[in-house]
């Protein structure tokens, strides 16, 4: 098995350990491919992990796409494109000049740091990007029983988790996970209130 599935299936027979006998497991994906497939990874290692503890009452959803998860955009010419690592052949001739993407692509090291600290007409703003994931964290905190599992990219993950914990945590490991629950985020040995961040 290839290192990054692995890592994916092994995190889902970590999830197993916290999914009690007899409720849904809802596994969600941002709407690219690489999340589908680690969100089908984790649905194989959560399913293999249950069977092994006898939690067979759990139901493991097949996993699928959520728009509200997505990462975020550049806005070029008034038309949005998923962000990319360096100039890609389907971004406009004007994404070349424009001095925000270029900052984004030279800053190799840490882009999505980059993009945190310099919000841009030319890009989802980290703000909103955060208050996307907020309403739709809440939304499922409403709905009672069960457990949701998403695989997002690690952009809207850190401008969720730095408005509510007051700082960039830093780019996650792979596969690595925070928690959202009635009592707050709780990520690396933080704890941050949702509720309380600024819409």
């Amino acid at each position: 098995m290839p290192e990054g599935k692995r890592v994916a299936f092994d995190a889902g027979s970590r999830l197993a350990d916290h999914v009690a006998d007899g409720v849904t497991a809802t596994i969600l994906h941002a709407p690219t491919a690489r999340t589908r497939e680690t969100a089908e990874e984790i649905a194989r290692g959560l399913a293999s992990a249950l069977r092994a503890q006898n939690k067979n009452a759990v139901r493991v959803l097949s996993p699928r796409a959520e728009h509200a998860i997505r990462n975020f955009h550049f806005i070029i010419d008034d038309t949005l494109y998923p962000p990319t690592d360096r100039m890609h052949e389907s971004l406009p001739a004007s994404a070349e000049r424009n001095p925000f993407l270029t900052g984004f692509w030279q800053a190799e090291q840490d882009p999505i740091a980059y993009w945190l600290i310099h919000p841009s007409e030319n890009a989802e703003t980290p703000s909103a990007v955060a208050a996307r994931l907020r309403e739709f964290f809440l939304s499922l905190l409403d709905v009672p029983g069960g457990v949701h599992v998403l695989v997002t990219h690690s952009g809207p993950m850190r401008a969720f988790l730095r408005e509510v914990l007051g700082a960039d945590p830093g780019e996650p490991d792979f596969c690595e996970s925070f928690l959202v629950n009635a009592n707050g985020v709780h990520y690396r040995g933080q704890r941050g209130e949702m509720r309380l961040m600024s819409r």
